[in-house]
């Protein structure tokens, strides 16, 4: 099974977490991407041993990761409206 996680930048390094699991059971913090990963892969692989000897089942993977196209920003960028109200 594969699992996806995310990783956000923090203001003193990254944080990582598996969306396919409740909040907070997989999560990791360090303070390069490389830790980081390293640490979200250990964190997993302590989660699903736990789950394994409590006799607990493993969600499935189903979260898929996408990316948005690099040229997304530059045109949302040139499309920025001030927002108006309804009847006003």
């Amino acid at each position: 099974m594969n699992y996806d996680y995310l990783i956000g930048l923090t203001r003193t390094g990254y944080n990582a977490y598996v969306p396919d699991f409740p909040p907070a059971a997989v999560v990791a913090a360090g303070s390069t991407r490389e830790d980081t990963v390293m640490r979200i892969t250990r964190s997993m692989e302590t989660v699903i041993e736990y789950l394994h000897s409590e006799g607990i089942p493993v969600p499935p993977p189903r979260s898929y990761a996408g990316e948005i196209p690099p040229s997304f920003e530059l045109v949302s960028a040139q499309h920025k409206t001030t927002p108006t109200t309804v009847g006003g």
